[in-house]
């Protein structure tokens, strides 16, 4: 059972993107940053950066870093159910 719809999946994995380039339409850049914050330094870290900040096909990145796909996707939405946690913490909303 998944704990968030494709489409809220979708929503938030806009706002990583759109708070890497500086900007924060969706209200989520202190959610977002602060993940980027508690996984400073690891694998998971540098693989997130490879997708929102250098926009790298997950493909690509997989192959460079080896990982196989279903941990990067499993990190990705690690990921992105942090900054929910962490949005819900503030009283945001998807």
């Amino acid at each position: 059972m998944a704990v968030l719809t494709q489409e809220q999946m979708r929503k938030l994995d806009k706002c990583f993107y759109d708070v890497a380039a500086g900007a924060d339409p969706c209200g989520w850049r202190q959610p977002v940053l602060s993940v980027w914050e508690k996984y400073q330094g690891s694998r998971k870290a540098e693989a997130m950066k490879r997708r929102y900040v250098c926009k790298e096909h997950w493909v690509t990145t997989c192959e460079r870093m080896k990982l196989t796909t279903d941990t990067y996707f499993r990190w990705r939405e690690e990921f992105i159910i942090s900054a929910v946690l962490a949005g819900y913490y503030s009283g945001l909303e998807i």
